[in-house]
């Protein structure tokens, strides 16, 4: 049985999906839409056999009131939020988008992939120490 190091949970699952992210890069290389990368992971993922849900809607609620709908671009086996996103440079905002993600939708990790001219990966574990109440679509 393998060990699990406390500071890296879901670490097979990253892996398997890390693993997916470079091989739908290797296949199109950088300069297409976030579209294309999102669809081609879900495909890279779902060939690997792993439960994926694409473009999942959220609402942030304040005092009882929608005041935000968003979607992450796909959650992996109900257990990972992972945000798709190209360009020249990876937006540093992306992170914060992805943090609160995984607040509003109290999912233990996030990742970042960017499908940019050098391929990066940001893995994002959720903090409990800000809330956010979230109403289920």
């Amino acid at each position: 049985m393998p060990v699990v190091d406390p500071r890296y949970p879901l670490s097979e699952l990253t892996r398997d999906v890390i693993a997916g992210f470079y091989r739908s890069f290797d296949s199109f290389g950088f300069g297409f839409p976030e579209s294309v990368y999102r669809r081609a992971l879900a495909v890279e993922l779902r060939h690997a056999g792993l439960a994926i849900e694409t473009e999942v809607p959220f609402e942030l609620i304040h005092l009882g009131e929608c005041v935000g709908r968003y979607r992450a671009d796909l959650i992996v086996e109900q257990r990972l939020i992972v945000e798709v996103k190209t360009g020249p440079t990876l937006d540093p905002t992306a992170v914060h988008q992805l943090l609160n993600y995984l607040h509003v939708t109290k999912l233990p990790l996030g990742l970042v992939l960017f499908f940019g001219p050098r391929p990066k990966v940001k893995r994002l574990i959720r903090d409990d120490s800000r809330e956010y109440p979230v109403s289920e679509p």
